[in-house]
């Protein structure tokens, strides 16, 4: 991964939301974080070129999403793709169920993670040799965004920076 966004810092207000977000389903919640998450780091994510950059994001399971009822890493993306004008693309799959991230230490993070994800098949020639925006809600100890970011390199995209709301 060559470069990490964080629009902000993930505590107080930004914390308790996206909380709130991953647990309680607030929509208007995550509009509002994205909105603030928008104005600190827009200006950076404006300037690059739609024609080299693809957005995507770092996929939750899919029986877990289909509990929760959505993916707020995808729904970040969408709405990042709507300010930007870059377009989004499902690059990765979790192709297993990991643990919670939350209480890991930092190596029992990375072992979590890896072999989780793969690149979907029908995105590999829509990525190649292009640059990738990796989506995220939280940085903590980046486990989750360089392994994404890792598999991606792997079929040769050029650049991935991660993107994250708060870290």
């Amino acid at each position: 991964m060559e470069r990490l966004v964080i629009g902000m810092r993930y505590r107080g207000l930004v914390s308790l939301g996206l909380r709130r977000v991953k647990f309680g389903s607030s929509w208007a919640v995550l509009d509002d974080l994205f909105e603030w998450w928008w104005d600190e780091v827009g200006g950076k994510l404006k300037e690059l070129d739609k024609n080299e950059w693809i957005i995507s994001w770092i996929p939750m399971y899919e029986k877990k999403k289909k509990r929760r009822g959505f993916d707020q890493a995808e729904i970040l993306a969408k709405k990042l793709e709507v300010k930007s004008g870059i377009r989004m693309v499902a690059t990765l799959e979790r192709v297993r169920m990991t643990k919670p991230q939350f209480g890991l230490k930092e190596k029992e993070r990375r072992e979590n993670l890896k072999n989780a994800f793969v690149v979907r098949e029908n995105s590999k020639e829509l990525v190649f040799g292009r640059k990738v925006l990796l989506i995220d809600d939280i940085w903590t100890t980046g486990s989750t965004m360089k392994e994404g970011a890792k598999v991606l390199k792997r079929i040769g995209v050029k650049e991935v920076w991660g993107v994250v709301v708060a870290g």
